[in-house]
């Protein structure tokens, strides 16, 4: 656990510095083993931290190490690609049904923060919608044949459940977390009526969005 917490700390210390644009010194990572590298993949900042260093060879990472981090790299564009397809056609399907869609987490962050979605690796694609369209976007998902992940809790129960996952399988599973409100956990208190008060348009992957 000792060696664990070290390694994380150091990797965010290096994080924070090319984050920073400070200066990341040469050899700073020639004794870097594979458990630095496991730590960083594990925290998800593998992609980010390949594309970054492409211009830092000087820090002195082995073959290896540039190896995993580039597979990790390359896997993330894969489910990027796979995710922005999902996106496409549920956003869209949601749009044409005159349901406005705002978009959370990694689905907006991959773009307008990290300006590549790739670099920011999801597993799902977290769409809000208005409390009131909640059950006509959960048949169209339906429609759509992705499957509920667990039943939907009921009446006082709600706020136990912060969203619904929906899978649709096949070889790049599509999964969608289809959220009504953002009053479900401790970390995340806003009352819908201020979150679309303080939306804004936008488009994301051809489709208008808040």
């Amino acid at each position: 656990m000792l060696l664990s917490e070290t390694l994380r700390a150091e990797i965010r210390r290096f994080a924070a510095d090319l984050s920073s644009d400070q200066p990341v010194g040469t050899d700073r990572c020639c004794n870097w083993t594979q458990h630095h590298i496991s730590t960083a993949l594990s925290q998800g900042i593998g992609p980010w931290l390949y594309r970054t260093l492409q211009n830092h060879h000087e820090i002195g990472l082995d073959a290896e190490s540039w190896d995993r981090l580039n597979r990790s790299y390359s896997q993330s564009m894969i489910l990027s690609l796979a995710n922005q397809a999902c996106f496409r056609e549920v956003v869209g399907a949601l749009t044409t049904a005159q349901m406005p869609v705002l978009v959370l987490k990694g689905a907006y962050l991959g773009t307008f923060v990290y300006r590549n979605p790739a670099l920011r690796p999801m597993s799902d694609l977290d769409l809000l919608v208005r409390d009131e369209h909640f059950e006509q976007a959960r048949r169209l998902l339906n429609r759509l044949r992705f499957g509920i992940s667990a039943e939907p809790l009921e009446g006082e129960y709600r706020i136990l459940q912060p969203a619904l996952a929906h899978v649709r399988p096949g070889i790049l599973p599509c999964a969608v977390d289809l959220h009504r409100a953002l009053f479900s956990m401790d970390y995340y208190r806003l009352p819908s009526s201020l979150v679309w008060q303080e939306a804004v348009d936008g488009e994301l992957h051809g489709q208008p969005v808040f």
